[in-house]
């Protein structure tokens, strides 16, 4: 398919643009698989993205009737009533890496589970081997290697309390956090989650756990502690996602040359995260509150950081799907810059095009460095200088 740009030059007619920042995407498909274990409540859900990852989830939910959907556009809404469970889950994991964090509340709900592994990435792929463990302390597991196909079958005694561990490697877990928190849809005693990561995403999915049911939870030490019920009791709820803080930080970097007639709706400085305000400091951006907006100023900057240093990693650093997005605009605007990933080593795919613009770059051992132009493209005095962590 052949996508043709156009440029829109009425932007740039003096009067102020509204961009509407939609719910975070991370958040919304989480907890639009949450909503499948609130059986027969009705959920809605408020500041939907539109966006591919979380309409693959809604068109399989209504293919396969696991649930009624009703999408309001207008509103950016949806609402949406668990119809069935589901035994098979590989149809679901191939559109959605998420749904890999569904297989040990799906086991004890059902007590038989088939699944596969999760789409993965196309620079990275993505192990579920933390997330086989903590199945195997509630199931059976058997592989079979000829299809790549798992099947669990819960135990026949449950233990008194579960604990579930987040760490893979030096790192928490979204996904397998994810999985650990699923469990106190289907299981009602303690459930015990250790090294839980300590991101917005997360709250949004504790939230809406306690809206949804009557599960509540508190923080010892360095876990969360799910308390025991006698009973897993659910709710109709109402929740509004957070607004995405990637989308908005995508928009602000590409109207880098005309922020001053750019406000950004739905959104409010409080939303961004501490090294995402430090970075738009970097770079001339200053963040103003004005009514449920954010208001966008830029000022000229006499003496830019040298190299400017940017971290990708879990959260306080920024998410690691910024990292093409800064890289581009990093180069685009002639800055020297050292790039650090710390949660893909192998995140560069955003590269090669940056190589047909004029940027050349060697792949090294430990990342990539660029550090000559080409002179054949006119125009283009880029230097950029890009290194991705490599775990030793």
């Amino acid at each position: 398919m052949k996508i043709k740009l156009i440029k829109n030059n009425s932007i740039a007619d003096g009067r102020e643009k509204k961009i509407r920042i939609e719910g975070d995407k991370i958040s919304s498909v989480h907890i639009l698989l949450q909503s499948l274990f609130v059986t027969n409540r009705r959920i809605r859900i408020k500041n939907i993205p539109f966006c591919l990852d979380f309409f693959r989830i809604v068109n399989f939910i209504e293919k396969n009737n696991i649930g009624k959907i009703h999408i309001d556009k207008e509103d950016r809404s949806l609402e949406i009533i668990s119809l069935k469970s589901i035994k098979d889950l590989s149809p679901l994991n191939k559109v959605s890496r998420a749904s890999i964090g569904m297989i040990s509340s799906l086991v004890l709900r059902n007590g038989f589970l088939e699944f596969c592994k999760p789409g993965g990435c196309t620079f990275s792929e993505r192990p579920i081997d933390a997330h086989l463990n903590l199945l195997k302390e509630i199931a059976t597991l058997e592989y079979s290697a000829s299809n790549n196909y798992y099947i669990a079958n819960r135990l026949s005694t449950l233990p008194p309390k579960i604990n579930c561990n987040c760490y893979t490697g030096c790192t928490s877990s979204i996904g397998v956090f994810f999985n650990s928190l699923l469990m106190a849809y289907s299981y009602p005693g303690e459930i015990s989650i250790y090294g839980f990561p300590k991101e917005s995403s997360v709250k949004e999915m504790l939230s809406f756990l306690s809206l949804s049911t009557n599960r509540t939870y508190y923080v010892k030490h360095n876990h969360l502690i799910i308390r025991k019920v006698d009973k897993i009791i659910f709710k109709n709820c109402e929740y509004s996602l957070c607004p995405d803080t990637t989308m908005a930080m995508s928009y602000i970097l590409l109207n880098y040359n005309i922020l001053d007639t750019l406000s950004l709706k739905g959104i409010t400085t409080n939303c961004f995260i501490n090294s995402q305000i430090e970075f738009l400091k970097k770079i001339g951006i200053k963040l103003i509150d004005d009514q449920r907006s954010v208001k966008l100023i830029k000022k000229d900057i006499d003496i830019i950081e040298h190299p400017l240093v940017v971290r990708f990693d879990q959260y306080p650093d920024m998410i690691t799907d910024l990292n093409p997005i800064i890289t581009s605009f990093l180069a685009t605007k002639n800055i020297e810059s050292l790039i650090v990933d710390y949660t893909y080593n192998e995140r560069y795919s955003h590269i090669p095009p940056l190589n047909s613009m004029g940027i050349s770059l060697d792949i090294l051992n430990k990342g990539i460095v660029g550090h000559t132009n080409n002179k054949n493209c006119i125009e283009i005095k880029y230097k950029l200088l890009t290194y991705v962590q490599v775990w030793l």
